[in-house]
């Protein structure tokens, strides 16, 4: 804002010639973009460190049009796209997200420092539901990406990711390139109308690369955590009492703790046990990137900091939710099919959905009573349950299931 001049003098002749000057600069740098240009945070990929990602459809493709038209679907080059970590790009507050598992999996974070940027992710399993105005963290883990054919993704894992400004509220995408838009890691991508700009998928393509900093790979849905780290956030280390065989409980993470496929801070994030999961030690302990690590039966690999032993009796193999061990209620699965509505009842706390039909699959969310979701394929008959597939993000066995109007 300019200052007002003195009422009772007229400017001095420099400070006239400045006051000139300065006029003649915003003039030209509201022509040329719209507003003074504001500090921004640096955009990242949504995937780790190092890794190389095609974009399989670029500005205006197929499905960009309209309010998507520069938006770009991410994938990772080394086939791990399904499951993959989802990371935030940058740092912010949540403005919008839709429910784990529902719909599109998308989430809109207003970023930092920035102006009026935000960025839009789609087709991930959101690790966990997510309120306006959470703080977001730049690497934060934000879910995995969807397998094919869940969470929207027209039957091949991505990541849709889109830069936009909210004038008044309305949405209105800008492109990867200043000064409308913000560069993506280190390449400007301006737009130039053409079908399917920057496209380019394979060997023979400039692929981008993540340059996510490595320091920012979280073991806890919402919490940074450093390797050896275990008096933060109310980390125990606990490593030298659990053993094989023996049940413990999830405790400090003040949210949930991440499951991975293997031992390690990046290998892929298959799930997120809440405070509280009661777990079965069957493998371990490995040590991996600073931390010990167990395997946890029928769910992954994860850290022994937030894991302490627990009283209660080990799950039997048949243990589908995170609840305590009650027996399942028999659904009638006659009522159930393809294109039924049904909703979660009966867990005490929350249905395992897997990524395939069978108890030793890799979980992919944990839906609570009460969860809704429409059956999109199925019956399948694996380890003594009747499996079928939700659009909530994976397979669940009919047990907890109920049909819902």
């Amino acid at each position: 804002m300019l200052a007002h001049a003195p009422r009772d003098a007229a400017l001095p002749a420099y400070r006239a010639r400045a006051v000139i000057v300065y006029l003649v600069a915003l003039a030209l740098l509201l022509t040329l973009g719209g507003e003074p240009a504001q500090a921004a945070q640096v955009l990242h990929l949504p995937y780790p460190f190092g890794v190389t990602v095609d974009i399989i459809q670029g500005y205006n493709g197929g499905t960009h049009t309209g309010v998507e038209r520069y938006s770009l679907d991410l994938i990772r080059s080394d086939g791990k796209t399904s499951g993959s970590p989802a990371l935030a790009p940058a740092s912010g507050t949540v403005a919008f997200a839709q429910l784990p598992g529902q719909e599109h999996g998308c989430i809109g974070v207003s970023m930092d420092d920035s102006g009026d940027f935000h960025y839009m992710l789609c087709h991930l399993i959101l690790s966990r539901t997510y309120g306006y105005g959470d703080r977001i963290q730049l690497g934060q883990q934000l879910g995995t990406v969807g397998a094919p054919g869940l969470v929207g993704n027209n039957g091949s894992a991505h990541i849709h990711m889109q830069l936009y400004t909210s004038p008044g509220g309305q949405r209105t995408p800008v492109p990867f390139a200043p000064p409308q838009g913000l560069s993506l890691e280190t390449s400007s991508m301006a737009a130039d109308g053409s079908y399917d700009q920057w496209a380019c998928a394979g060997a023979g393509c400039h692929n981008l690369v993540s340059r996510m900093p490595p320091s920012t790979t979280t073991l806890l849905a919402t919490d940074s955590v450093a390797p050896g780290s275990a008096a933060l956030t109310g980390a125990v280390s606990t490593s030298t009492t659990l053993a094989v065989g023996a049940p413990a409980v999830v405790q400090g993470t003040n949210d949930c703790l991440k499951v991975h496929a293997q031992p390690g801070v990046t290998a892929v994030s298959v799930g997120c046990a809440p405070d509280g999961t009661v777990v079965f030690v069957s493998d371990g302990p490995k040590q991996e990137d600073g931390y010990t690590w167990w395997f946890l039966r029928t769910l992954g690999w994860s850290v022994a900091d937030y894991l302490r032993p627990s009283g209660a009796p080990a799950p039997s193999s048949s243990s589908v939710h995170q609840g305590d061990g009650a027996p399942a209620p028999r659904a009638d699965t006659a009522q159930l099919g393809v294109g039924t509505s049904v909703s979660v009842t009966g867990t005490g706390d929350c249905l395992r959905l897997h990524q395939d039909p069978g108890l030793d699959t890799p979980v992919v969310t944990c839906l609570p009573d009460d969860a809704r979701a429409i059956v999109g394929d199925g019956p399948r008959d694996t380890d003594g349950h009747t499996w079928w597939r939700l659009d909530a993000g994976g397979w669940a066995v009919s047990d907890y299931l109920r049909p819902s109007p």
